[in-house]
């Protein structure tokens, strides 16, 4: 008996299985290697992190000038969730306050008009209620357009693009079917 007792505690140890059917059987289940470890954490992380909301991401930009970078990049590349990261206000990114079929129909108007092959940023000057107002000139092909940017600053000193002039764009042809 003092044999089974051993043998039960050695299996024990080495994470051995016993098995009752009609014989007694061993099952060894080996230690998992450190690598496939370390990966099964790695595939939890991301998991858990994409299943984050959409809200939980930092928006906003670190200054009024990286606001309309970022604005203006995420138009240049044609990108929804990168221009709603920056377009807000006071009150924080406007794709937390508006319905998602009416914000993706207004940022698809804006990377529309935005569209642009460079641009140049002037210096920010001051606007009414702590806003501020940026001059922005666009080119898209053989059109040019001065915008006048205004960015607000949002909840957790974040700056946003709150408008831009888009009646200025349409007037310089921006956004137009080409025939």
């Amino acid at each position: 008996m003092g044999g089974v007792l051993r043998n039960l505690k050695t299996l024990h140890e080495s994470k051995c299985l016993l098995a009752f059917t009609s014989v007694i059987r061993f099952a060894c289940i080996p230690e998992p290697e450190p690598s496939v470890r370390r990966l099964s954490v790695l595939l939890v992380l991301v998991a858990a992190c994409r299943a984050a909301p959409m809200g939980s991401a930092l928006t906003g930009a670190e200054s009024p000038r990286a606001a309309v970078e970022r604005f203006l990049a995420a138009a240049r590349a044609q990108d929804l969730q990168a221009l709603g990261a920056v377009w807000g206000d006071e009150k924080g990114a406007t794709r937390e306050r508006i319905p998602r079929p009416q914000l993706e129909e207004l940022q698809i108007i804006q990377l529309c008009l935005l569209k642009h092959e460079q641009s140049h940023i002037a210096d920010p000057a001051v606007a009414l209620g702590g806003r501020l107002t940026m001059q922005v000139d666009l080119t898209q092909g053989s059109l040019t357009a001065n915008v006048k940017f205004t960015v607000a600053k949002g909840p957790s000193n974040r700056w946003y693009v709150a408008d831009f002039d888009a009646v200025a764009l349409q007037n310089k042809g921006f956004c137009k079917r080409r025939t």
